[in-house]
């Protein structure tokens, strides 16, 4: 066998898939270009030099209320983990969670739930934005975006008419596969508390994989290697690992520009903390809502 350096993704290895040299095609509720890129890429080198567990594509839902670095960085540590398996790792989904789920939820909490078009934005903005400037934040720089075209918006799920579960959405994203003629497994990302929540330690339904990644000091699931059906990255490096929505959510009602642009990506920084007179209209419900107006 190769070494792995040979097929693992790295920056030196695979071409340029930024958003300055690759078109996006955000219109497409799975968006494609990278994948098909970075999938080419891989068929391009020998035999000998492909993943030998074949392709992976990664896909993790949520409220992303809103959408912040830790949750990039789940998907990026579950790439790694993936990569270290065997697979050549495709693409990486953020899928925020359908409006009916989110409101639903906020009031039960009685906190701010964002609109599905806001948190939308933001996702595509994250997708945009990490690695496309510098940042002096160690734990900023470890999350390793590179402008890479790894992690992508996930459309699917917030345009249904309702609300849909996650095991849908991993079906709907690995039924879109074939139908696109893409030879990728779908693994679904996700931390500790929602695997032991939904009793995921057997892994998932229909040949969809898992993998978990654990914050420090949390106690996973042990791994499934038989068909990989559960995996476990390592734990979500540093400061990283406590970054919040909640809290983002708060530091905007007291405009704490300093704590928004440590954990988000900085075109989503830049939208919740300077919006132009066109967003501030076209999201006043959610501005409204996070200035306690």
């Amino acid at each position: 066998r190769p070494p792995r350096s040979l097929w693992r993704i790295g920056a030196a290895a695979m071409p340029d898939m930024s958003s300055s040299s690759l078109d996006r095609d955000e219109g497409e509720l799975w968006p494609m270009a990278s994948l098909r890129a970075r999938r080419q890429a891989f068929l391009d080198r020998p035999p000998w030099a492909r993943p030998p567990r074949g392709f992976a594509v990664l896909l993790t839902t949520g409220a992303l209320n809103p959408v912040h670095a830790g949750h990039v960085e789940m998907l990026r540590s579950a790439a790694q983990r993936l990569e270290e398996a065997g697979y050549g790792v495709l693409a990486a989904y953020l899928s925020p969670s359908h409006d009916a789920y989110v409101q639903s939820k906020a009031m039960h909490l009685n906190t701010v739930g964002l609109t599905g078009e806001f948190r939308a934005e933001l996702v595509r903005r994250t997708v945009r934005g990490f690695g496309a400037s510098e940042s002096s934040d160690d734990s900023i720089d470890s999350l390793v975006s590179e402008g890479d075209g790894l992690v992508e918006f996930g459309g699917w799920e917030a345009a249904q008419p309702g609300f849909v579960g996650y095991w849908v959405v991993s079906l709907e994203l690995q039924s879109h596969l074939v139908e696109e003629g893409i030879d990728a497994r779908v693994f679904y990302a996700c931390g500790t508390d929602m695997a032991l929540r939904f009793h995921l330690g057997s892994g998932m339904r229909c040949g969809i994989g898992l993998v978990v990644v654990p914050r420090a000091g949390d106690r996973p699931p042990r791994e499934h290697r038989r068909e990989d059906r559960v995996l476990v990255a390592r734990p979500t490096p540093g400061e990283i690992s406590m970054f919040s929505s909640t809290k983002i959510r708060e530091a905007v009602g007291r405009r704490d520009e300093e704590y928004i642009r440590r954990t988000m990506a900085p075109p989503a920084a830049q939208l919740l903390l300077y919006p132009s007179p066109e967003e501030e209209e076209r999201f006043e419900k959610d501005f409204s809502r996070l200035r306690g107006g």
